[in-house]
């Protein structure tokens, strides 16, 4: 746990309902005491993060300590929001992870030139989805 009392909160960015409940799922087994808050698009994600009220029923407190961001999305696609991210000092130090069905390397390293803190091809297994969310949480939040 973090020297900090603050509850740590989650950013899911995810069109999929199915793979947003998979990946919530996964980060609640991992840590149970994480807000999660899901945004099904980019353009949602972006207008929370600029103090827009959130989209559904979950909380943020402020800045999320972690986003999880697919790539492929309506309205606004993930290098949309890995570029708007990337010009607001107040989320430089925010990791922001992609997580995507692409396994394309010049999507990669597209994401990575945009600022993306790490990419991960999101595996068709449940058990290894929940190893690869279990990673992320220890490497950035831990």
């Amino acid at each position: 746990m973090p020297l900090s009392h603050a509850r740590r909160s989650v950013l899911v960015v995810e069109d999929n309902p199915d793979h947003a409940l998979l990946v919530k799922l996964a980060l609640a087994r991992v840590d149970p005491s994480l807000d999660v808050l899901v945004c099904s698009d980019g353009r949602e994600a972006v207008d929370l993060l600029s103090g827009a009220p959130p989209p559904n029923d979950g909380t943020l407190r402020s800045v999320p300590d972690l986003v999880l961001l697919d790539l492929s999305m309506p309205r606004l696609d993930g290098f949309g929001v890995l570029d708007w991210v990337g010009r607001e000092a107040a989320f430089e130090r925010i990791p922001v992870i992609v997580l995507t069905s692409s396994s394309s390397p010049m999507d990669e390293a597209r994401a990575m030139d945009l600022g993306a803190s790490g990419f991960f091809t999101t595996p068709a297994n449940l058990e290894e989805l929940g190893e690869m969310i279990r990673s992320i949480v220890v490497q950035w939040l831990d």
